[in-house]
């Protein structure tokens, strides 16, 4: 197979530095991402989960405790310390590589395949997106999410008080209606394709002028009293991307 290389946003070393400290733990059952997985991955005490880019494993962990078996290909130093606190958790634990995901050759063995944040970092996010089907079983599922920084308030609020962060996101990248519009164009049903999470917003730890952060501390009382309203998903505001799509049109089969 020929190797893909996309252009990364984002190497090894900055990864490796933001996940040091970086603990383990099932991500919180209020965390909209979580619950936007557990929506659409239905429980399947013989099934397989692939997440690509999965440290540090909170979002498969969400995984095992719905009965499947788990699988990551993640590059971060403290990979093989993710794999034995999902082991010791006593989660179903499968095929863990602790490699670049774009040197593998994929083999289609999954029955979920999903990625978190992760290919929003490569210019060329459409190869991303592909490599994902095609570990994928004929009838399984997709599942991708990224953050929402290219569109309305979001983009606003990125782009004057989060730069250094959102030049590390690829902002093309971050449309769902690509992401499905490239999914059917390889025999995939979309069953999802939208925006989630009400309204939040958050700002990496970065270097700025004390004007930038006494606005973003602002910017970030004010956001806490907006959390607690019921915003409705919306693309100017929400700040999740989200699509899940079947390969095929039919779901998997069991023997």
């Amino acid at each position: 197979m020929t190797e893909i290389k996309p252009d990364n946003k984002a190497d090894a070393g900055y990864w490796n530095s933001f996940y040091q400290a970086m603990g383990f733990r099932v991500a919180d059952p209020a965390d909209p991402v979580r619950q936007f997985l557990a929506k659409f991955i239905p429980g399947d005490a013989e099934g397989s989960c692939l997440e690509v880019g999965c440290f540090p494993g909170r979002f498969l962990a969400v995984g095992g405790e719905l009965g499947y078996e788990l699988s990551g290909i993640d590059f971060a130093d403290r990979f093989p310390d993710m794999q034995a606190w999902l082991q010791k958790s006593g989660y179903r634990c499968g095929q863990f590589l602790n490699q670049d995901f774009f040197t593998l050759s994929p083999e289609p063995k999954f029955d979920v395949v999903m990625s978190f944040g992760f290919i929003e970092h490569f210019e060329n996010y459409e190869a991303a997106i592909e490599r994902h089907i095609q570990w994928l079983k004929p009838g399984g599922l997709l599942i991708l999410e990224a953050p929402n920084f290219a569109s309305g308030i979001q983009w606003v609020l990125h782009a004057l008080l989060d730069s250094e962060n959102l030049k590390r996101h690829h902002l093309p990248a971050m449309y769902p209606k690509r992401w499905a519009n490239l999914a059917k164009k390889h025999g995939m049903t979309v069953l999802y394709q939208g925006y989630f999470g009400g309204y939040q917003f958050w700002a990496e730890e970065d270097r700025r002028s004390r004007l930038a952060q006494k606005i973003l501390n602002k910017v970030m009382k004010i956001t806490h009293r907006l959390q607690r309203i019921a915003w409705p998903d919306c693309r100017w505001y929400s700040p999740y991307a989200g699509l899940v799509a079947r390969k095929g049109s039919a779901p998997i089969q069991r023997y």
